[in-house]
């Protein structure tokens, strides 16, 4: 039962870490496009 209920709590962890991640990757897009047209830009 113990050992269930760890493996859920890995699951539930694992799902924010890639949430995370996926926030992240989400978020360095936004940048390098941003750096990108403020190069454009000058």
């Amino acid at each position: 039962m113990t050992f269930l209920l760890t493996m859920l709590i890995n699951f539930a962890n694992l799902q924010l870490f890639f949430i995370y991640l996926i926030v992240l990757s989400q978020f360095n897009q936004d940048k390098i496009i941003l750096i990108r047209y403020s190069i454009l830009m000058r």
